[in-house]
């Protein structure tokens, strides 16, 4: 009666009854729910109470039967194995005289491909090196060499991928304007260390002029501090005087000369117009052509042209443009300033126990050593000496001071710093070491006595070692940085 009244009131409402869903194979239905609280398990949920299925049962209830791969530890046939991680990245500092190469790889398995990075630094300038193209000969155990020809990248830099076999090396060679420098890498040497030190890229190394220079072994004298006083030599006026009579002109419209002017040897300074036609036979060597041949000099000259005798500056100008002139009257003074004398003064004392075999060291900043022998010095009651020096090239002026020492005592073979890498905090003395090529390490050092342009090594460096001579403010930057930042250790 019930179930004929249930369906008596559905007609009534024009709707149809849902048909009963098929009961679940027995392997898709859901579990049962947890009974609710104060019931039992299994139980059907009185009148006024709901039975809750978590959305993952409700989920689960209403989803098609998939069926789920088993898992084995023994992959199946023909199945792909997981890729081993590559080796982390390596890298190679190598020097040859100033020249710098780093050589870097992305991983170093044999077998696999790499992307290789040489980058060359030149250490006389701090720059990128200057060249045209790189050549890689790549030789293997019981291959033939195979050489490859590799354009510039960059300033200095080169990049090229190759796959890599047990007992292979690399050797390379920059070709630049000057020659080519090659270097050769076998792949079993030991890598940098790529925790040493703190770092700092090759290209702010460039940008900042970042040099470092060999820590060796030298034969050192010891060295007295003191200063030269740069003096023109009693004959270095080269005066310039008119060879016959005429007028005094400019050199094609050019800019007349004038005192303190700059003049390198055989610079067309003036013109003499002259009041007779005469041969260039006879002339002092200032008046006569540059390219002159012999026959050219027996010929008739109505206008000859003054040169400068010397490498130097035009001290002196004793006539004015269109000025009318007599054999032998003054023109202009040239200062040779490859003729000089060196002022250098030491106590009186000092002087006594030297010895007779001196030697001056010239250190001009961010140069080398200039080496002057002392053997025609003559000195004076005050312990003034005076030292006679003939330049190759105009380097200093008259009146100009030059930081210098006396080396005297003899020679002992010792490990060397260079004196432009030696810094100083307080009563320490330390040095940036170059440990790879981007990576460096502040050390302190124990030093003997200075000596010219190296200090004698006695504890905390070794020979072979490079260490930083210029662009210090960069490194220091580098060491701040590597110091301040987070759970990083303290270079």
């Amino acid at each position: 009666m019930r179930w004929a009244a249930a369906l008596a009131l559905v007609a009534s409402a024009g709707c149809r009854p849902e048909p009963a869903a098929k009961p679940a194979p027995k392997h898709a239905q859901a579990p049962a729910a947890p009974a609710q609280h104060g019931q039992a398990p299994g139980a059907t949920p009185s009148r006024g109470q709901v039975a809750r299925t978590p959305p993952t049962q409700r989920a689960a209830a209403g989803a098609k039967h998939v069926a789920t791969p088993t898992t084995s530890a023994t992959p199946r046939a023909g199945a792909k194995r997981a890729r081993a991680p590559s080796s982390s990245a390596v890298s190679w500092t190598r020097h040859r005289g100033a020249t710098e190469l780093s050589l870097h790889a992305s991983a170093l398995v044999p077998g696999r491909l790499a992307q290789w990075d040489a980058r060359w630094t030149d250490h006389r300038r701090g720059e990128p090196l200057d060249t045209s193209h790189l050549s890689v000969t790549e030789a293997c155990a019981g291959t033939p060499p195979r050489p490859r020809r590799l354009a510039e990248r960059g300033p200095g830099r080169y990049g090229w991928r190759w796959t890599p076999r047990t007992g292979c090396k690399l050797t390379l060679r920059a070709f630049t304007p000057e020659g080519s420098v090659a270097m050769t890498v076998a792949l079993s040497d030991a890598p940098d260390d790529p925790s040493a030190g703190f770092a700092l890229s090759k290209a702010a190394q460039w940008q900042a002029q970042v040099r470092v220079a060999p820590v060796g072994r030298r034969l050192l004298r010891a060295a007295l501090e003191t200063e030269a006083v740069v003096h023109a030599a009693p004959d270095a006026q080269r005066p310039l005087r008119a060879p016959a009579a005429g007028r005094v002109a400019r050199v094609d419209a050019g800019p007349w000369p004038r005192a303190q002017l700059q003049v390198r040897k055989g610079q067309p300074l003036l013109r003499l117009v002259l009041d007779a036609r005469r041969a260039l036979e006879g002339l002092p060597e200032p008046w006569l052509p540059q390219d002159a041949s012999r026959r050219d000099r027996q010929g008739l000259r109505a206008v000859l042209t003054a040169h400068s005798p010397a490498l130097g500056r035009v001290s002196k100008v004793a006539v004015h443009p269109g000025q009318r002139l007599r054999s032998g009257h003054l023109l202009l003074t040239v200062v040779d300033e490859t003729r000089l004398t060196l002022q250098v003064r030491l106590p009186p004392q000092e002087l006594k126990t030297m010895g007779d075999k001196l030697q001056l060291l010239l250190l001009p900043e961010h140069e080398r050593a200039v080496v002057v022998p002392m053997g025609a010095a003559v000195a004076d009651a005050n312990g003034d000496l005076t030292v006679p020096y003939r330049s190759p090239r105009r380097r200093w002026r008259h009146g100009e001071r030059v930081p210098a020492a006396v080396e005297f005592g003899p020679a002992q073979d010792v490990v060397a710093v260079p004196t432009a890498a030696v810094l100083a905090a307080g009563a320490q003395r330390y040095v940036f070491v170059q440990r790879a090529g981007e990576r460096f390490e502040r050390r302190v050092v124990t030093l003997g006595a200075w000596s010219g342009d190296a200090y004698p090594v006695r504890a905390g460096l070794v020979a072979g070692e490079h260490v930083v001579v210029s662009g210090f403010d960069r490194v220091r930057e580098a060491l701040a940085a590597a110091r301040s930042a987070p759970s990083a250790p303290a270079p």
